[in-house]
This record gives structure tokens, C-alpha cells and sequence, in this order.
């Protein structure tokens, strides 16, 4: 759902394809949209009112007149459901998120700026700043990563200065892996923090680098971590060892039977 910048319309999409327009004084609806061949996913409206976006599973972005309703164009890029959308303060931007690639398009054009590559899991929200430099989007990797999108740049140099702030959702703890110029921002939270106390025994700082070479599918780093820190007495961490020993069986047990292999597995 979103709400125009006069709050006077709600726009809403739908599993039944379909974006529909209300006027949330009286909750009356005012218009129904058709054109996307799969469930809506999201919707997003300019800040003068006049344009509506809208994300489908049909994997497209479409384009529409708020006031009559019309179908101005359909943006196609994207390989698989496009999960979230939004518009840039002017109007003239549009980012769309899907399975690990966020997309900036022009919108009169309807042509790709940029194709932002960064996260393991589908995108499931993004937003843009009012300034319009700088994009953030949320993953099913259990990740919140900051783009800045400020210069013109090629998208090789656009990588180089994305600012990229991990979120682990099971905690507090903020993880800058790549932050511009190499500029690392050191806390308390940082991995060498944890490492170092891990060193000197601690179970928790143990348990914390698990959940950090977890997060980043370093399986073996990972095991490792949380098998130090059951021994050391961690109750979480003897929990994690005793439910990844249970999984590897089955896993196991599927191979011998001749199930299919796909490769290595991340840790569930």
C-alpha cells in the first residue's frame, strides 16, 4: 500500500493482480487498475500525486496516471518477481528490487541506469532518499545495505563506493563490510572486537563471530565458532551445534538414498 503526499488517496496491489485507488476520507473506491498477469506486489505514488508505480510477480514495473488510470508504460528488466518499488522525491527515478538485483530506472525513458548487485535473497523493500542520492533496500538475507548513487559513476565504480551496513536482525549488532575509500568504521561491534575477546575465552564473543560467519555462509568458519562456543558453555550456541548436527544427518541420509545433490548447502 502507499498514501499520497496530500493523504486524500490510498493506493493498494493485490494477489488478484490488480492496483486499486481509494479516497481514505470515505474509504470509497475510485478506481481499479488491470494489467499485470501475476500478483502485486507493490505500490508506490509520486509526491504531486500524478504518477502511480506498481511491482508485479509478472516480474515487470508499470507506470501509471493516477488521475485517469491509464497504462503509460511497462518497464521490463528484471529476471525474476519484482518485490518492492519507489519513486524519487521529483519524480523522475524509479528503484525496483527483486530476487538479489536492485534497478534504477529513468522514468520518462523507461530505459536502466544502474543494476545494483550486492544482496543473496530477494529485496523485499527500498527506498530513496529526498535528496534522491541515496538508496536503501531490505533482503530475506537479513540485511539492510545503504547505496549511494550521489556521482555519476561507471557501475564497476558504483560498487566500489557502495557503503554496504549488514544488519543482523537476530541482534543490534551494525557490521560494515565494504565502506568507502576503505574507510573502516571501528565499535565495539565490529568483528575484531568479538575476535579479540573470543581469544581470551569469552563464549558470547564466540557465539557472536558464529552468527557473523553464519550470516556470510562461511559454513566451516561458522561451525567452528559455535562448536568453541558450546564447549565453552554457551546455551545458545549448544543449541545451534545440536540442530546443525541433526541437519547434516538428514542431509546425509537423503545423499546415501540417492536424493539430489545440489553442491554445498548454506547452514539452514
Amino acid at each position: 500500500v502507499a498514501i499520497s503526499e496530500d493523504g486524500k488517496i490510498i493506493i493498494s496491489g493485490s494477489g488478484d493482480n490488480t492496483i486499486k485507488i481509494w479516497d481514505s476520507a470515505n474509504g470509497t473506491l475510485l478506481k481499479t487498475l488491470k494489467g499485470h498477469e501475476d500478483p502485486v506486489s507493490s505500490v508506490a505514488i509520486s509526491e504531486d500525486g500524478k504518477t502511480i508505480i506498481s511491482g508485479s510477480w509478472d516480474q515487470t514495473i508499470k507506470i501509471w496516471d493516477s488521475a485517469s488510470g491509464t497504462l503509460l508504460n511497462t518497464l521490463k528488466g528484471h529476471e525474476d518477481r519484482v518485490k518492492s518499488v519507489a519513486i524519487s522525491k521529483d519524480g523522475k527515478t524509479i528503484i525496483s528490487g527483486s530476487y538479489k538485483t536492485i534497478k534504477i530506472w529513468d522514468r520518462e525513458s523507461g530505459k536502466i541506469l544502474k543494476t545494483l548487485e550486492g544482496h543473496t535473497s530477494s529485496v523485499n523493500s527500498v527506498a530513496i532518499s529526498k535528496d534522491g542520492k541515496t538508496i536503501i533496500s531490505g533482503s530475506g538475507d537479513n540485511t539492510i545495505k545503504i547505496w549511494d548513487i550521489s556521482q555519476k559513476n561507471t557501475e564497476e565504480n558504483l560498487k566500489n563506493l557502495e557503503q554496504q551496513l549488514q544488519v543482523r536482525l537476530e541482534g543490534i549488532t551494525l557490521v560494515p563490510t565494504e565502506i568507502p575509500y576503505n574507510k573502516v568504521i571501528w565499535s565495539k561491534q565490529h568483528p575484531n572486537h568479538w575476535l579479540n575477546k573470543a581469544k581470551n575465552g569469552d563464549s558470547e564473543a564466540m557465539y557472536q563471530l558464529a552468527l557473523i560467519y553464519d550470516r556470510d555462509n562461511k559454513n566451516l568458519k561458522a561451525l567452528e565458532w559455535y562448536k568453541k562456543s558450546a564447549s565453552a558453555g554457551h546455551k545458545a550456541a549448544k543449541e545451534r551445534v545440536a540442530f546443525l548436527h541433526k541437519w547434516m544427518q538428514s542431509n546425509k541420509k537423503e545423499d546415501e538414498m540417492g536424493g539430489e545433490s545440489t553442491g554445498h548447502k548454506n547452514l539452514p
